[in-house]
C-alpha cells in the first residue's frame, strides 16, 4: 500500500452532544484520498448499521463480538442496529458479505456522554443474535499489548481504513464505491497534546488514546469513527492499537492536527471479559 495524504472536508454527525464546538469532529469523519483496499485486505473491517444506514465502523473480535466506539451506539434499541462484515464496496454487496444483527451491546461503565467530551473510556462492544462464518473476507483481528504499543512509534506501517470521500477531478468530493485505507504514522502522547494544544475540550490521556499524524504532519480526517488503526509485527500479522474517536473539523484546518484513538490495549481485560468467547491477543 502506498503512503497517502489526507485533504478535505469532513461528515459529521453529532449525538448526545448539547453544545459541541463546531471545530469539534465527533462520529463519522471521513478518510480523504486514501487508495483502494484491495478485496480482503482489511477483512476485520466492519460496517455498523442503524435502520438501514450507516453509523460507524467497527472491528471483528471474533464470530460474536464487535469492537467499536461507545458514541457509535445511540443508547436506544438494539434491534435498530445491524453490522456487515467481507465486502470492501458500498454497493452491491459481494459473495462474501455476512450481515447480522445485533443481541446485546455492552458499553464501558466509565464511559459518559459531556459537552465537553473528555471522551474517556469511548470503547463499546457489540454481540451479534448469530455467528459470523470465518473466512478469507472475515476475519477477526489481534489485539495489541503495551510492548507492540510502544514498538509502533517506529513502525512505518501502520494503517487505518473506512469508507471515507475521495477526491473527484473538479476539486468536490464523493463517497467511493471501495474501501478505503491510508498510511498513519504513531506519535507520543505529548507530541499529540503539544499539535493539539488551545483545544481544551480533547482531554487526550496517554493510559486510555493513542495518537497519529499523517506522513510529514499534513493533517487529514480520521477513518469512520469505531473503525481500526493499527500495525503489521515482524511476522506478518495486523495488531490492533486504537478504535477511531475522533480528529479536526474541518480537515486541513489546522496543519499537523493529530488523528485520536482509544488505546486498545489499555482495554484488553475488559474486552476479554465482556466478549462472547476467546479474542486474539
Amino acid at each position: 500500500m502506498k503512503t497517502s495524504f489526507l485533504f478535505g472536508v469532513v461528515l459529521v454527525i453529532v449525538f448526545g452532544c448539547g453544545s459541541c464546538t463546531q471545530q469539534f469532529s465527533r462520529i463519522v469523519d471521513r478518510i480523504v484520498n486514501g487508495e483502494k483496499a484491495e478485496k480482503n485486505e482489511y477483512p476485520w473491517q466492519v460496517r455498523i448499521m442503524r435502520k438501514g444506514y450507516m453509523r460507524c465502523s467497527g472491528v471483528v473480535l471474533n464470530e460474536r463480538t464487535i469492537l467499536t466506539a461507545a458514541h457509535c451506539y445511540g443508547f436506544d434499541k438494539e434491534s435498530f442496529y445491524q453490522i456487515l462484515v467481507g465486502t470492501h464496496t458500498t454497493r452491491r454487496p459481494l459473495q462474501t458479505a455476512q450481515k447480522r444483527r445485533v443481541e446485546k451491546v455492552i458499553v464501558h461503565k466509565g464511559y459518559v456522554v459531556s459537552d465537553t467530551y473528555e471522551s474517556a473510556n469511548d470503547i463499546a462492544l457489540f454481540h451479534l443474535k448469530s455467528p459470523l462464518e470465518l473466512s478469507s473476507a472475515v476475519q477477526p483481528v489481534r489485539l495489541s499489548d503495551r510492548e507492540f504499543d510502544k514498538d509502533a512509534l517506529t513502525n512505518k506501517q501502520c494503517y487505518m481504513s473506512g469508507w471515507g470521500l475521495a477526491m473527484k477531478n473538479n476539486g468536490g468530493y464523493k463517497l467511493p464505491k471501495v474501501l478505503q485505507g491510508v498510511s498513519t504514522k504513531v506519535i507520543k502522547t505529548n507530541l499529540c497534546r503539544y499539535l493539539s494544544r488551545g483545544h481544551e475540550y480533547y482531554r487526550i490521556y496517554r493510559e486510555l488514546h493513542i495518537c497519529t499524524v499523517l506522513s510529514d504532519y499534513s493533517s487529514g480526517c480520521n477513518g469512520d469513527s469505531g473503525g481500526p488503526m493499527g500495525c503489521y509485527d515482524n511476522d506478518g500479522n495486523f495488531r490492533l492499537l486504537g478504535i477511531t474517536v475522533f480528529g479536526k473539523n474541518p480537515c486541513g484546518a489546522k496543519r499537523g492536527f493529530p488523528n485520536v484513538f482509544v488505546r486498545v490495549s489499555t482495554y484488553r481485560k475488559w474486552i476479554a471479559r465482556n466478549a462472547v468467547g476467546p479474542v486474539s491477543m
